[in-house]
């Protein structure tokens, strides 16, 4: 359970990273959008995002290079349907309008990124907090029941 959620909180503390640093680099270069998520995803290391890059380099579109490569995110990292369809509808935009619609797009999507990874931080917090109690009490009604 744990090592799941902090590898949630990672993801998207990662892609809040990475959607600033994309909306600047959009907003200050001409390279390609391809060119762009390698050169951002140097600095974040997110695995899915290299694999829509070998796939935009293939020849694929960026629409659907990013949803197959989100498709492909591992179960074992643990997140959800709604993990997913965030992520999703982040990528689908990308490359598809104007500087300002693309930096506009990023920094909804940043802003969005970070109140999930908040989100998923305070879960876990109570969690924890809620498992370890729970230890607690059962050595403790154990030891009463053996004494």
């Amino acid at each position: 359970m744990s090592l799941r959620a902090k590898k949630r909180i990672r993801l998207f503390e990662g892609l809040a990273l990475f959607a600033g640093g994309i909306s600047s680099s959009i907003r200050y270069s001409a390279a390609d959008i391809s060119t762009l998520l390698r050169l951002e995803n140097r600095e974040v290391h997110i695995e899915f995002i290299d694999r829509v890059s070998d796939m935009l380099e293939n020849g694929g579109s960026l629409r659907d290079s990013w949803s197959r490569a989100v498709s492909e995110i591992s179960a074992y990292s643990g997140i959800t349907a709604e993990d997913r369809d965030i992520i999703i509808q982040f990528g689908s935009k990308l490359g598809a309008t104007d500087v300002i619609g693309q930096t506009e797009h990023c920094d909804y999507f940043r802003q969005k990124f970070l109140l999930r990874a908040e989100k998923l931080e305070k879960e876990y917090d109570s969690k924890a907090k809620l498992y370890r109690s729970l230890g607690f009490f059962s050595g403790l009604s154990a030891a009463v029941v053996l004494i």
